[in-house]
């Protein structure tokens, strides 16, 4: 089976490791910066790619200098990976991983925010690329860009449907109960994340 990742809003991390206790409240000075390419799908390609499984592809949405970085840091893996292109930056995340104070802190950046036009044009491409990979099992890996609606989302679904191609879905909140409309071959979801999306405990209905 061949795998079709839809990376539709990926990112680039930075982990700032501080091993010292500091010297200035306010200044924090890292002993070790961590640097990654990141979103769900990314993350699926990488594990794919340590696993000596090449037959996959990851298709991620980019833009800017931050997009261009997470391009580089791809082809440098050995990921395979398919890019299209928005005129705003990919986001970046840093975490802070104070060692020495046992204490950590991530700041996540929202992310491009796409135009109507620009959406339009990514659901488009999308339906062109699901159209050539019948056979192909489509994983939708992560929530898209901001600008991206629900009702976008599940356009993208029934296309991939009406293809009759097999969907795994690993997304959460407004885009996982979306998701849920449909016959989905595989969901990969946590607990918190099912909370979140219908407001009651996949535990404790397991349990009953």
């Amino acid at each position: 089976m061949k795998y079709s990742i839809l990376n539709l809003n990926p990112g680039y991390d930075q982990w700032h490791i501080i091993r010292k206790k500091q010297t200035f409240k306010n200044v924090n000075r890292a002993d070790k910066v961590l640097k990654v390419i990141s979103g769900k799908g990314l993350n699926l390609s990488r594990l794919f790619h340590n696993l000596d499984f090449e037959d996959y592809e990851c298709m991620n949405v980019s833009g800017g200098m931050i997009g261009s970085m997470i391009e580089h840091c791809s082809k440098e893996e050995g990921l395979n990976c398919l890019y299209y292109h928005i005129n705003e930056a990919s986001r970046i995340n840093f975490c802070i991983i104070d060692e020495a104070g046992g204490k950590s802190e991530s700041y996540n950046d929202p992310g491009p925010m796409l135009s109507g036009a620009e959406v339009n044009g990514l659901l488009n491409y999308l339906k062109g690329y699901i159209n050539k990979r019948r056979n192909t099992a489509i994983v939708i890996s992560g929530a898209p860009c901001r600008g991206v609606d629900v009702e976008s989302f599940k356009a993208l679904l029934k296309h991939i449907y009406d293809c009759g191609s097999k969907v795994i879905v690993d997304v959460s909140g407004r885009w996982l109960k979306a998701a849920t409309a449909y016959p989905i071959d595989m969901l990969k979801v946590n607990r918190e994340e099912f909370l979140e999306a219908f407001a009651f405990d996949a535990l404790f209905l397991r349990k009953n």
